[in-house]
């Protein structure tokens, strides 16, 4: 998003989505790290999918909020007629 987008009173939501964001990735890592683990330990997998579904829910309020989502980010005159396609390696003439 451009930084005009972000104006100083959302700076403490942006800086919770960042570190919401950041767990989130050392989560992932760390089931990573436990589904590759000799002795594989189904309590302890099962609390950080709970933790991984706790910061999804998590980043997506806030994203929504801030209004950073794709759904959020399109703009009406530009959102596509249902079931309208346009491939994805065709140019429609519009600059995002």
């Amino acid at each position: 998003m451009p930084a005009h987008w972000f104006p100083r009173e959302t700076h403490a939501m942006l800086t919770q989505y960042c570190r919401h964001v950041v767990v989130a990735r050392r989560i992932a890592q760390l089931i990573q790290k436990a589904e590759k683990a000799e002795a594989f330990d189904i309590d302890g997998y099962d609390k950080l999918l709970k933790m991984q579904e706790r910061e999804g829910r998590a980043i997506s309020s806030i994203a929504t909020r801030m209004r950073i989502t794709q759904q959020a980010t399109v703009r009406a005159e530009s959102a596509r007629k249902p079931g309208q396609i346009i491939a994805p390696w065709e140019d429609d003439g519009e600059d995002t």
